[in-house]
């Protein structure tokens, strides 16, 4: 009898084991199929964008699939004029990003730009959906079908509705949701027909005409805070501070300030080396856009010179964690760590940013720092010397040289 109660109760447990190990099953393959929707979704949103980019436009597109920009992690897939860069780990995909062509697109052109990348996922799908409910598909298609639905209705309002969280591309670069795109886009219509032009300028680095173009907008009433802006930027390109300095009052007075104005003021501050006031505008930067790596990078840097490593440490870890490509912020996060006596750690840091940046002589002067720390000052003094070959505007590069002297005189 007891023979008998023990084979039923293994039964029962086999039976158990099955029933659990189904639906185990079951909850993998939906996991499973929900990744590939979202793929799927994501590929068809940034599609959506790229093709118009490829009808307006000339040149190469360049399309992100899985996330904003990242080349290591992906591989390339040449289709044409398109070069798209696929995230190998599907587990990690977040999103995507389309880099527009050549050439000048008109209002309509850049609209439909925008708007083609939500808008393609969701009417692909509820073009299937129609088809599938329609003609009575099989209940598995139309289950895939429901959260294909689903995902594409997702991504539409996520994308539609205008946000200013700013999204961070591996570049160290930001942008914003489509929906925010648009309303900029609409916002820009109102700019002046010069604006382009001045644009132009200022990308040609021909900063002293963009500036005047820029300084007769304001001048005939035009006042947008994107205006000041650029004017701004094109008096710092022309190293003319003074008026730089003044538009930033005027505007101050006029309009709320944004990230990229308390940024261009606090470089100003940091030329004059006047470092604190640096700080409290980048900071105030990092107020409203708490994602800034320029903005953190700077208020580190500025830390470092007034040798408060520990505090620079704090914005120079946030630079590196939202770009693993600033070469910068790895130089001055390893210049703070030589200062804090993680000498080994600072040196990683600082070499790791010549291999992004090889042509950077801070950090050859800082491999040079780490080797007069440690006391070494025939190989400090070597390094002191190809950094201002390299760029005799180093920073206190002839400071370091005299003191170097001195320890050796």
């Amino acid at each position: 009898m007891s023979t008998i109660v023990l084979i039923y109760y293994f039964a029962y447990d086999m039976e158990y084991m099955i029933v659990a190990l189904e639906r185990i099953i079951g909850l993998c393959a939906f996991a499973a199929m929900l990744f590939v929707i979202r793929m799927i979704t994501i590929t068809l949103h940034e599609f959506g964008h790229a093709i118009p980019c490829a009808i307006f436009t000339k040149g190469k597109i360049v399309v992100f699939l899985g996330t904003y920009g990242d080349k290591e992690r992906s591989f390339r897939i040449p289709i044409g004029r398109f070069e798209v860069w696929w995230l190998r780990n599907p587990f990690l995909w977040r999103s995507g990003v389309c880099t527009q062509g050549e050439g000048n697109t008109s209002f309509i052109q850049n609209l439909l730009i925008i708007l083609l990348g939500p808008l393609a996922s969701f009417i692909i799908a509820g073009g299937a959906a129609y088809i599938v409910y329609t003609f009575r598909f099989p209940n598995a298609i139309q289950f895939f079908i429901f959260f294909f639905l689903g995902s594409a209705i997702i991504d539409l309002l996520i994308n539609l509705i205008p946000s200013r969280r700013a999204i961070i591309l591996e570049s160290g670069n930001y942008t914003f949701n489509d929906g925010s795109n648009i309303v900029q886009l609409i916002r820009d219509r109102k700019l002046p027909e010069s604006y382009n032009e001045a644009i132009r300028l200022y990308n040609s680095t021909e900063y002293k005409a963009a500036s005047i173009m820029f300084e007769r907008m304001i001048e005939e009433g035009c006042d947008r805070r994107q205006i000041y802006e650029m004017a701004m930027a094109s008096h710092i390109g022309d190293k003319n501070y003074e008026r730089a300095e003044t538009l930033y009052d005027i505007i101050k007075t006029k309009k709320k300030v944004s990230s990229n104005l308390h940024q261009y003021a606090g470089y100003i501050k940091y030329l004059k080396g006047e470092y604190e006031d640096a700080i409290v505008l980048y900071r105030l930067a990092l107020k409203l856009n708490e994602h800034d790596t320029y903005a953190q990078n700077n208020v580190g840097h500025c830390f470092n010179i007034l040798g408060k490593y520990e505090h620079a440490l704090h914005y120079l870890n946030k630079a590196v964690n939202n770009n693993k490509k600033f070469a910068y912020a790895y130089n001055n996060r390893g210049y703070a760590k030589i200062k804090l006596g993680f000498h080994d750690e600072g040196l990683e840091d600082v070499k790791y940013s010549l291999q992004l940046d090889e042509h950077n002589a801070q950090a050859i002067r800082n491999i040079g720092v780490y080797y007069l720390e440690k006391g070494q000052t025939v190989l400090a003094m070597q390094y002191f010397e190809q950094a201002r070959n390299m760029d005799p505007e180093t920073e206190e590069i002839n400071q370091l040289l005299e003191s170097v002297r001195g320890i050796d005189g």
